[in-house]
């Protein structure tokens, strides 16, 4: 159906899709298998000294990931809040509540 007539309309639609035309085309990157990765781990970490390097860039990775996290996650509740803030937010809330309550009885 859409193979006999495929106008500009369609064209345009597969590539804001991504779609391809091409029944052959690569879709997606190629599932490697276990032979093959670890044929390329031995490949990369044929020595004892690259392991070994790699092992501590991992740990000071993983401390460095861990550090960014704890300052990410730091309690928020030590900083003292305005009290002139405060009041204005819980105004502005009571006067939306209200204003969506007589908005709904008066198309109601």
């Amino acid at each position: 159906m859409f193979g006999e007539s495929y106008t500009c309309f369609w064209k345009f639609w597969d590539l804001f899709c991504g779609l391809d035309t091409e029944p052959s085309s690569k879709i997606g990157p190629e599932n490697n298998t276990e032979e093959k990765m670890k044929a390329t781990w031995e490949q990369t970490m044929g020595s004892s000294d690259m392991s070994a390097s790699l092992e501590a860039l991992a740990r000071r990775m993983a401390d460095r990931k861990g550090e960014e996290h704890r300052e990410k996650m730091k309690d928020w509740s030590d900083i003292p809040e305005s009290l002139f803030w405060k009041s204005i937010v819980n105004a502005s809330g009571i006067f939306l509540l209200v204003l969506l309550i007589v908005v709904h009885v008066y198309y109601a």
